[in-house]
This record gives structure tokens, C-alpha cells and sequence, in this order.
């Protein structure tokens, strides 16, 4: 009985003193940044402590950098060995590039303020899948606003407030359906160096991190199921593991949980040398965002951005020490959904302790961005509201807020400087998933779909057919060349890009 008393008091000892380590990692960062003014409140977030010890509990003992680095995608390139990989398809980037589209501003009237509605904050666990989160977030919103037409609120404070639980869809299966990174990459080497061939994308369930350039593509050809079907789950062996109940196939099909397309707004920078100026580009996201539904965003993660606790997050000193140290500021790559937007008479509601009453801008230094040797500084007056994956109890009940960037810093931009911040959601593609009917089915199915003459085959003959009823004058309307995501009475490009988007993924199956 002694024994085992004094084994079990070592291992309170051990877990005490592993807890304390990580508290007190985080505590000594938490000091240093709320020693000078900011516009943001730093502490422990009990969602770290949390997953230490349900990482202890399942016989792990990790520091706060590994939480860190994991949750914010670092992806491990690891060889294949015997565990289960999903690796039945494998496709190349031109079927990718076929299923999205650029977005555009076309003169919708946005608000001041505005949160879209949107499912709860969920967690991803132990896991680098931070992408497949943000894609299925933006999923189960574009059902909410495009399926079953609701809308978010320019009055209302809280994001909270704008919950909705109809939708809870399998983060899980998104995970399931990543790419083999191994391959991807080789097949990228192998182009550079012969001058020939396409990137290969291959299925694979490894936790190697991801985005939402795939994760998009995969929510067209593979849909999604249910949490009921498929739940998500913490897995020790590095990789994803399928556990779909009986049904979840049924699941997708009896719903229609397929996406049609992919549209994006482009970063900041591709932006700007597409010709879009500032009001166009800040107005594209935004009118996206209440059109379709929360979008996919994301940026790299500064130093001190996980011990946010509430109000608008801008770099702190601790960054601008890693920065002047020659020491990289930021702990990986994250993605998130972006929910909403607020001007400054929102955030002094939002965070009445935090914003002063009589402020008109939130100010914070670009420590990458030097002018004469000195941190250029910034003042914004919108915000980008938006839900993480680390729990309700990180940060602003799961959220948190930064700036949107800002003119001076989209006009200072000349492509070689840092203006344009990594931490920023606008220094990378902003994307949205578009619902349809579900856009691709059997072989047999797309065969009849695209196969205007009726001759088993799809060649330039079909391609001719359809470009002429779109570009026709006066245009006699037909309906098997109306083959849009959604049917609309109109032969126009919508369908011509739908006949690329079925012959490419065609294609990817020969």
C-alpha cells in the first residue's frame, strides 16, 4: 500500500509540475505584453491548460511551444509506412484551378457593422487541422445563408448572438480527405527541374497539416457528412482516422451537402496587381461574406497571438523583440473563419474597457516595415471579426478581432516591401464555397450532362456547341446547355465554366 501511495503521489508531482511548466511559460509572455498599452487584453487561456491535460490523460507530456506549433499547422512531411491512408485518387492542379473563380465587388450596399450567422465555435484538438475546421465552418454558413436563406445583423454586438446549430457537419471527413503532401511536393520538384508534367495531388489521411485550396476542391467531389456519422476525435498515431457510422454516405446524398464551386478573393497583393484599388478590394470581401456565407481565411501566427484574451489583437513588443533579434516573429500557419466586420462605435460596445469612449482609430507599429530604421505605424478604423478552432474558452469566447488593413498600407505595397503584414487575413486568398446541386456525380451522369451531340464522347465538338449558344445573338434559350450549379434560365459563362469544371474533373479519373 505504501508503494502505491508514493507511486501515485510522483505522478500528482509530475502532473503538477508539467502544468506548471506550461502556465508558466505562457504567465512570463502574458507579463511582458501587458506591461505597455495595447489595445488587447493578454492572459492564460484555460483552452491550452485543457488540452495538456487531456494530452497527460492520454499519456503525453508536451510544452506550450508544442500546443503552439501544432495547432498552428506545421506540416510534418512524413514517408508513408502501414497505417490506413486514403489513397484512392490521385488528380493533378489543372482539375483544381477549374473549380474557382475570382470575386469581384458588383455594388452591393454594405453596413458599417455586420456578423453573418454562422455555426458555434468548435475544437480542433491536438491536431494541425485548422483547415479542415475553417472550410466546414464555411460550409455549414453557406447553408444557413444560401440554403436556407437567413442572414446575419449589422446591430448586434456579439458574434454569439448569431450562433446557429442546424448544421453540424464532420470536421472529421474534411481531415480524412488531405493531400499527400510527399507527392505534391516531388511532383512540383520534378516540373522545375524537367520543364514537364502537372502537380499531382493525392489523397491522404496523415495530420500534415493542410488549406483551403484543396479542402475547397474536396467539399465539390466529396461532399460532407455529419458529425453524428463521422465525429471528430483525438488520435495519437499521427493520422486521421476514418470512422463513419453506417449511413454517412446517405447522409450527404438525401442533403445535397456538396459544394458547386469555389470563389476567392484574391490577397492584398494579387489584388492590387489585378487592378482592384482599396474600396473595391475591402468591399469584395465584405459583400462576399454576406452573400454566401463566413469565408475561409488565413494568415501567420505571431508570437504572442495565443494569449489573447479579448479586444482588437495587434502585435505587441514581444514581436517586434523577435523581429529586431533576426528571430522569426511568427509559430506557423492557421486558418480560421472570418464572421464579420466592425467599425470603432462597434468595438467601444464590443470592448467598453478596452477602447476608450473617446478613440477614433486603433494605432499599433509594423515592426517588419521600417521606415529611417523605425516601425512604421498604422491606424485602422474597421475590424475583421473572427471564429477560431481552439474551444469557447481561448480568447473572446472563441473569437477574437483584428484591423482590417488599411489604404496606406494596400497603396504603400510595391511588391517587394512589408506593408501588407503576414499576420494580416488580406496578405493570403480569401475563399468562399458556392451550394448547388450536387455538381458532380457518376462518370455515366457527367457523360450525359456535358455530351451535347449525344456521341458517348466529350471533345472540341461539345466545347463548340456550348460556346455558341452562350455567345449567340439573339440567344434562343435551350435547356441542356443551362448546366450552372443552379439552373437559371440563362446560357451564359456560368455554364461554359460548369462544362470545364465537369470535363476537367472527367479527366482526373482516366
Amino acid at each position: 500500500m505504501k508503494k502505491l501511495m508514493v507511486f501515485l503521489l510522483l505522478v500528482v508531482l509530475l502532473s503538477a509540475a508539467s502544468f506548471a511548466g506550461v502556465r508558466e511559460e505562457i504567465e512570463s509572455q502574458v507579463k511582458d505584453i501587458n506591461s505597455t498599452k495595447l489595445p488587447w487584453v493578454a492572459g492564460v487561456n484555460q483552452s491550452f491548460l485543457d488540452l495538456e491535460q487531456m494530452l497527460w490523460n492520454n499519456g503525453m507530456s508536451v510544452s506550450y511551444k508544442d500546443i503552439v506549433t501544432k495547432l498552428n499547422g506545421y506540416r510534418d512531411l512524413l514517408k508513408e509506412d502501414t497505417a490506413l491512408k486514403a489513397d484512392n485518387l490521385t488528380a493533378n492542379d489543372d482539375v483544381y484551378e477549374a473549380s474557382r473563380f475570382v470575386y469581384k465587388y458588383i455594388g452591393t450596399p454594405v453596413p458599417t457593422s455586420y456578423i453573418q450567422i454562422h455555426t458555434p465555435v468548435k475544437n480542433q484538438l491536438y491536431h494541425g487541422t485548422c483547415w479542415a475546421f475553417s472550410a466546414t465552418a464555411a460550409f455549414e454558413s453557406a447553408l444557413l445563408v444560401q440554403r436556407d436563406k437567413l442572414t446575419g445583423s449589422s446591430v448586434t454586438a456579439s458574434p454569439l448572438e448569431l450562433e446557429d446549430t442546424t448544421y453540424d457537419l464532420s470536421e472529421q471527413y474534411t481531415s480524412y480527405h488531405n493531400i499527400d503532401w510527399d507527392i505534391y511536393r516531388d511532383s512540383i520538384y520534378a516540373g522545375y527541374y524537367t520543364g514537364k508534367g502537372t502537380v499531382q495531388l493525392q489523397d491522404c489521411n496523415l495530420d500534415a497539416g493542410g488549406n483551403a485550396y484543396f479542402s475547397t476542391f474536396n467539399l465539390i467531389r466529396y461532399g460532407i457528412t455529419t458529425e453524428e456519422k463521422m465525429p471528430y476525435q483525438f488520435d495519437r498515431n499521427g493520422w486521421v482516422s476514418w470512422n463513419a457510422k453506417d449511413g454517412w454516405k446517405e447522409e450527404i446524398d438525401k442533403n445535397s451537402f456538396f459544394a458547386a464551386k469555389t470563389t476567392y478573393v484574391p490577397s492584398a497583393e494579387y489584388a492590387k496587381a489585378r487592378g482592384f484599388n482599396y474600396e473595391t478590394y475591402i468591399k469584395s470581401i465584405k459583400e462576399l461574406l454576406v452573400k454566401n456565407g463566413a469565408l475561409m481565411v488565413s494568415f501567420d501566427v505571431p508570437v504572442d497571438f495565443n494569449v489573447y484574451l479579448g479586444g482588437i489583437y495587434v502585435p505587441s513588443a514581444v514581436f517586434g523583440s523577435y523581429v529586431d533579434a533576426g528571430l522569426s516573429p511568427y509559430d506557423g500557419g492557421h486558418a480560421v473563419s472570418l464572421v464579420g466586420w466592425a467599425d470603432m462605435a462597434k468595438i467601444k460596445t464590443m470592448f467598453p474597457t478596452i477602447v476608450a469612449s473617446d478613440a477614433t482609430y486603433i494605432e499599433w507599429n509594423n515592426y517588419e516595415y521600417k521606415v529611417g530604421g523605425v516601425a512604421s505605424k498604422n491606424q485602422a478604423t474597421e475590424f475583421w471579426i473572427i471564429k477560431n478552432s481552439w474551444g469557447n474558452n481561448w480568447g473572446w469566447h472563441g473569437y477574437y478581432l483584428v484591423p482590417m488593413i488599411t489604404q496606406a498600407q494596400y497603396d504603400a505595397f510595391d511588391g517587394n516591401n512589408a506593408s501588407i503584414e503576414n499576420w494580416m487575413i488580406e496578405s493570403r486568398d480569401i475563399f468562399s464555397t458556392i451550394l448547388g446541386e450536387k455538381a458532380f456525380y457518376g462518370i455515366d451522369d457527367n457523360l450525359k450532362v456535358i455530351d451535347f451531340n449525344d456521341d458517348h464522347l466529350i471533345n472540341d465538338t461539345d466545347y463548340a456547341l456550348i460556346l455558341g449558344k452562350v455567345t449567340e445573338s439573339p440567344k434562343v434559350y435551350e435547356e441542356k446547355y443551362d448546366i450552372s450549379a443552379v439552373k437559371d434560365g440563362v446560357i451564359d459563362y456560368d455554364d461554359l465554366e460548369m462544362f470545364f469544371i465537369i470535363s476537367s474533373i472527367m479527366s482526373s479519373f482516366k
